[in-house]
């Protein structure tokens, strides 16, 4: 039987516990569980990796690095993450959390947290910090394995709420780290924007009406406080999620030109090829392992 279609009672709650496809935890990750992590990270769900012992090889948005333990892993729905090898000493925890669990938590700052674990998706951390995981890994087991309490989700997610606020201290640290002002407001809304509409709308006049500015003082905005553009921003995310759609699902690419709002396939496919420099079939054909961030730097070498 597929692991993932475990449900409660958890009858190994320190080993694979679920609430239905809301939270499901992992206690003992090893090798011979690569293709359930694989499977994991496949699912659009926020995803938690603790490892605590040897390597794992990920692409996170097709950018491939290699994680030494001791460290924590996030990932976000919006972005793509593939597990490509583990080390045959790897162990680690691991929890997937779906949208609406999220949003039970009601993190405080979340856009901000948001474009902090985007850009910053492994956490080095000592092996205090992972002791203390066990401690929360121990905890939500028990308290999913009390089948007969009906408020077992609301339980679960007041402890994940104090872990991620308890962890906190690394992304607080390092959102202080930039020096807040209104241009850093204006980059947040901005991003939280382009999260929500860049299926459909790739121009920069689009956001800049939103926010009521205008484009050429939110492209200078945006340039000055990340270092990147305002259309770069925007074909970062739709580049990744073309990307995604091509290697993953059994979409068309005339389906995928329409799913991502472009007048045709071959405007679709010209967009695409300008960005990556290959064309959608030849990226879908081997096995997309090229990568945004690589592409912008070869195209400004040329």
């Amino acid at each position: 039987m597929n692991d993932l279609s475990y449900q409660p009672p958890c009858v190994q709650p320190q080993r694979i516990c679920s609430i239905g496809d809301d939270f499901i935890m992992i206690g003992d990750v090893t090798i011979n569980d690569i293709a359930l992590v694989r499977e994991l990270m496949e699912r659009q769900s926020t995803s938690v990796i603790v490892c605590r012992s040897g390597a794992i090889d990920l692409r996170i948005d097709f950018e491939q690095q290699t994680v030494e333990s001791p460290a924590m892993i996030v990932t976000l729905p919006s972005q793509h993450i593939e597990c490509v090898s583990i080390s045959p000493n790897f162990e680690a925890m691991m929890i997937s959390m779906s949208d609406r669990f999220i949003d039970m938590l009601n993190i405080s700052s979340s856009t901000q947290v948001f474009m902090a674990v985007r850009n910053n998706p492994v956490i080095q951390l000592d092996y205090n910090t992972v002791n203390a995981v066990e401690g929360y890994r121990e905890i939500i087991g028990k308290a999913i394995s009390h089948v007969a309490n009906p408020y077992r989700l609301e339980v679960v997610e007041n402890f994940t709420r104090a872990f991620f606020y308890a962890g906190g201290l690394y992304f607080h640290e390092l959102l202080s780290s930039r020096p807040t002002s209104f241009h850093n407001s204006i980059l947040e809304r901005f991003i939280d924007l382009v999260r929500n509409n860049y299926r459909q709308q790739r121009r920069v006049g689009f956001y800049a009406d939103k926010l009521c500015i205008t484009p050429k003082y939110l492209s200078k905005v945006v340039k000055q406080s990340s270092g990147q553009s305002a259309v770069e921003w925007i074909d970062s995310y739709v580049i990744l999620e073309a990307k995604n759609l091509l290697k993953s699902s059994y979409m068309t690419i005339q389906q995928i030109s329409v799913e991502l709002n472009f007048p045709n396939q071959s405007f679709f496919g010209k967009y695409f090829k300008r960005m990556t420099g290959i064309s959608p079939k030849e990226f879908r054909e081997g096995g997309g392992i090229i990568t945004y961030r690589s592409e912008r730097t070869e195209r400004g070498r040329r």
